[in-house]
């Protein structure tokens, strides 16, 4: 098949790797990929001029090695049906985006609309909540965002699963006899909730002197404590690298519709606190996890973790199991097999 994928941008995000993912793999299959991404950026939610413009610079100059694609990823003006090749399957990958695709041409083929999260944090809502009801075929990565999507269309909606590689599962067992340690994802996006994420922080290494802490982000541009191990656009093997070392992590967000760093924890025997979103709500419970009610209460989690270690042991280990089924091989099929049966 001929498959068109159409990016809001090219930079390192966890939505843009799995996209990625699938267009290799699609590629690996036989099929002919080419992701197209728009020179002149589209407009966020709350975005400046100048913040568009950087971004529209980004998409058409910055050079991106963070991935080793197979697929052809070609820059186009702006998305629109004369820069887009006929195509037998062509996919929108957000929602602006989405309105694009679904005024494509029947030559572009079969339209779908992969929705990896709700995105009124980057968008208008109205318009967000739109865009599920557009003629296009639509493709999720859990239930709980299913169930939102379907409150804005009766149309049928497909989940698959984010899955993960071979490299991305620790062999072995995690030192226990060591300081206690924690690991989290640093955001800028306000609902990821950073800032709180690092005032608990702030306390528990207050509380306990000895506790290493790791902190990986694409971008982090304040200053951290020398005392935390921080990694600014890291390559894979080093967040996987801080993973390992770690006993826990902290899933602070708002809103998430799967997060891959809560699964990629799991992975790698950290027990992870977070409230119930995202894939922690589709696959944690308190056998392999700690599902807090509010942010106020991961505070209380980490200490109750560190100062009972055969909790936390059982914790990391069950968590392990929860997720050592999940493959990208699995999820690269399902997605293929959606492909081609609409």
């Amino acid at each position: 098949m001929k498959i068109n994928i159409i990016l809001p941008f090219k930079r390192m995000t966890g939505g843009i790797r799995v996209v990625y993912i699938y267009a290799n793999y699609l590629v690996e299959q036989g099929h002919d990929v080419v992701c197209y991404v728009p020179m002149i950026s589209y407009k966020g939610k709350g975005q400046s001029a100048l913040y568009r413009l950087k971004a529209s610079l980004g998409n058409t100059i910055k050079k991106e090695q963070w991935f080793d694609q197979k697929f052809s990823l070609k820059l186009v003006p702006y998305i629109n049906d004369k820069f887009i090749r006929k195509a037998d399957v062509t996919i929108a990958t957000a929602w602006q985006t989405a309105y694009d695709v679904a005024r494509f041409s029947a030559q572009k083929g079969r339209k779908f609309y992969f929705i990896q999260d709700y995105e009124i944090f980057n968008g208008d809502k109205e318009q967000v909540e739109a865009s599920y009801d557009l003629p296009l075929h639509l493709i999720t990565v859990t239930n709980g965002l299913k169930e939102t999507l379907a409150q804005f269309t009766s149309k049928p909606i497909d989940v698959v699963y984010n899955g993960l590689s071979d490299e991305e599962y620790i062999i072995g067992d995690k030192p226990q006899e060591k300081s206690p340690s924690l690991v989290m994802m640093y955001h800028e996006s306000e609902h990821k909730r950073t800032q709180d994420g690092l005032a608990i922080i702030k306390r528990l290494k207050a509380k306990y002197p000895n506790l290493e802490v790791n902190i990986f982000g694409r971008r982090i541009p304040e200053k951290l404590p020398e005392a935390y191990r921080v990694a600014v656009n890291p390559e894979r093997s080093v967040i996987l690298d801080m993973y390992r070392q770690s006993d826990i992590y902290l899933f602070t967000s708002d809103i998430e519709s799967w997060g891959l760093p809560i699964v990629e924890a799991m992975a790698n025997k950290c027990a992870v606190i977070g409230r119930n979103r995202g894939a922690l709500s589709e696959l944690g419970n308190p056998n392999n996890a700690v599902i807090v009610e509010s942010l106020e209460d991961i505070e209380g989690a980490v200490v109750s973790l560190i100062e009972e270690p055969e909790r936390l042991q059982n914790l990391q280990e069950a968590a392990y199991q929860t997720v050592k089924s999940l493959h990208w091989r699995h999820s690269c099929q399902q997605f293929e097999g959606l492909l081609r049966e609409d």
